[in-house]
């Protein structure tokens, strides 16, 4: 299952489009059980997912920017950001808590 999440938002006063920088939490695993009718889940597992990938935009616009995708390995709890030609191990603590949106903040040297 892929959710995505659009980030930016059409302004009809200034005719333009801004990225919307409101805290997003999301956690570890989700479970579609309470969307799904009942008569549909044979199985309470079928409708529990884990969390193995994020997709990072850094940038101010919708036409600028970077994206850097982080990605769960088979090790528990270990995480390898692909930041265009660098891969590099991280540790989570940078994927569910340097992820999250909010206020303009500086992001491996330039603003997010």
């Amino acid at each position: 299952i892929s959710f995505y999440l659009n980030r930016f938002q059409f302004d009809f006063e200034q005719i333009c489009v801004h990225k919307i920088c409101q805290r997003f939490e999301y956690s570890t695993t989700i479970d579609l059980c309470p969307f799904i009718a009942p008569e549909l889940v044979s199985n309470r597992m079928n409708s529990k997912y884990r969390l193995y990938a994020v997709l990072a935009h850094s940038g101010s616009g919708i036409n600028t920017g970077q994206h850097s995708v982080y990605v769960r390995t088979g090790v528990e709890d270990e995480w390898c950001v692909f930041d265009d030609t660098v891969v590099r191990r991280v540790e989570s603590r940078e994927v569910f808590e340097g992820l999250f949106g909010g206020k303009e903040r500086l992001f491996r040297g330039r603003f997010a």
